[in-house]
């Protein structure tokens, strides 16, 4: 139903599909609680042409697209009434407006009526929220001003959402030029959908779980965690971890402070590079002060 009012009811149907009309409810007798219709006469009319008698009817509108349907009815009582409205045939597509955002970026947002099998790429991080929108669709009756109800269907691997407006966090991100699938698909009533397809790549934002140890140069499998100054010494980041990625893809950098934030420069009289690298898993360098040094 588009519109209902005392002088102006208007509904929609699919075009060339037969649908079922009744008029069970009519001459409700208030004193029985009940509706009269079973002992009563009705002629329908459709456009002026009589099409068909009773209370319940099926009728197939075609591709007429505008249909005026005229009801008479007589009462047991003998009691007459008639009413019309009004009823389109159309199957057309909606516009499918959509917006997916997160945090402050751009969102991305697009509006069609046609479904392409082409998915449109978004890139979004790891365990953000996602917000997903359709809720500007529409599909409107050519013609007039009527707008027909719609139906949304939002469909993700592990997700889906029948609701215009939705949230979702991308648990796990996409890896080696891997995407996720999804698409949307919103339908009216009487049949017609557009879909549009994405292509999602989910971004890391899980950071390395770094790891230190300090060897002796002298035995190089026994961690210490006292260093003698002067003496060379052995930081290793080798014990590193990272859920996706191996160790020769992350990158290091390492870095010295004293206790009150003041940093050492590299390769410093304080702390003299000895050998490995800054920018490595393990680099050798020794210690020529007694002071507490912050190693990152």
């Amino acid at each position: 139903m588009l519109n209902s009012s005392l002088k102006n009811t208007v509904f929609v149907v699919p075009t060339n599909t037969s649908v079922s009309i009744n008029v069970s409810n009519a001459f409700y007798n208030p004193v029985t609680g009940q509706s009269n219709y079973l002992l009563s006469n009705f002629t329908w009319k459709i456009d002026g042409k009589t099409v068909a008698y009773g209370y319940n009817i099926s009728y197939d509108f075609s591709t007429t697209f505008t249909n005026t349907v005229n009801i008479s009815g007589v009462s047991a009582s003998g009691q007459a009434n008639t009413t019309s409205f009004t009823v389109y045939a159309y199957n057309g597509t909606p516009y499918a407006n959509y917006t997916i955002s997160y945090s402050s970026k751009s969102p991305y947002s697009g509006n069609t009526s046609t479904t392409s099998s082409t998915p449109i790429k978004i890139t979004v991080p790891q365990l953000t929220p996602v917000s997903f929108s359709a809720y500007n669709s529409s599909l409107t009756i050519p013609g007039t001003s009527y707008t027909m109800y719609l139906q949304y269907d939002w469909n993700f691997t592990n997700f889906a959402s029948a609701s215009p407006n939705a949230t979702h966090s991308f648990p796990e991100p996409t890896l080696n030029g891997t995407t996720i699938p999804g698409n949307l698909t919103v339908s009216g009533v009487t049949g017609g959908s557009t879909k549009v397809y994405f292509a999602v790549n989910v971004t890391v934002t899980t950071p390395p779980s770094p790891a230190i140890n300090i060897y002796n140069l002298t035995n190089k499998k026994l961690a210490i965690t006292n260093t003698v100054s002067g003496a060379g010494v052995v930081l290793s980041a080798n014990a590193t971890t990272d859920p996706y990625f191996p160790s020769s893809e992350l990158s290091f950098n390492w870095s010295f402070a004293y206790q009150n934030g003041t940093k050492i420069g590299y390769n410093s009289s304080v702390i003299p590079f000895v050998s490995g690298s800054f920018n490595g898993t393990w680099v050798v360098v020794k210690f020529n002060t007694l002071q507490n040094v912050v190693v990152t």
